[in-house]
């Protein structure tokens, strides 16, 4: 029995739907900006503020995503938001209180995995941003008649995704 796309994306729907419904353990506030500096090189600023009182470990990533992307599914349709690589990717250690400051950058026409990216456009470029907790937790996902999906998953605990500028 193939499944239909239709069916997976009901199925995921449900599980992303489900782990918003989650309260982080922690009250962390994340804010971002991306630079546009021309020549496919971005500059990411993230502040992460712990806004609790214990100390929080995490784990902060800011995804550099194409808005239409430049890979196609089987039906020769782009995919949208498909990762490039990370501006940032990075552990953060805040005290209760605490703000910090990182930044980060993006050159598509560095090596990525093998792959570059000197050709994207400022218009078509979304970068967004993650701070996880540390510590993994056993899920189970996607399941159907022929498959199960297990996996390990750091829960989110903020998310940011910040319109680019142009450096002036």
């Amino acid at each position: 029995m193939e499944v239909t796309v239709e069916e997976t994306e009901a199925e995921y729907r449900s599980l992303i739907e489900q782990e918003g419904q989650r309260i982080p353990k922690q009250p962390i506030t994340l804010e971002s900006s991306v630079i546009w500096e021309g020549n496919a090189k971005l500059i990411v600023t993230i502040t992460v503020t712990n806004e609790g009182n214990l100390p929080y470990f995490g784990k902060i990533r800011s995804h550099v995503t194409e808005i239409e992307s430049r890979w196609v599914d089987i039906s020769g349709d782009p995919y949208h938001f498909a990762l490039l690589d990370f501006a940032v990717n990075k552990y953060v250690l805040l005290m209760p209180g605490k703000i910090k400051t990182i930044i980060g950058t993006f050159d598509g026409e560095e090596n990525h995995g093998n792959q570059t990216f000197g050709d994207i456009t400022l218009d078509n470029i979304m970068v967004i941003t993650l701070v996880f907790h540390w510590i993994p937790h056993h899920r189970l996902g996607y399941q159907s008649e022929e498959y199960t999906q297990r996996y390990f998953a750091r829960f989110a605990d903020q998310t940011t995704a910040a319109p680019i500028q142009k450096l002036k």
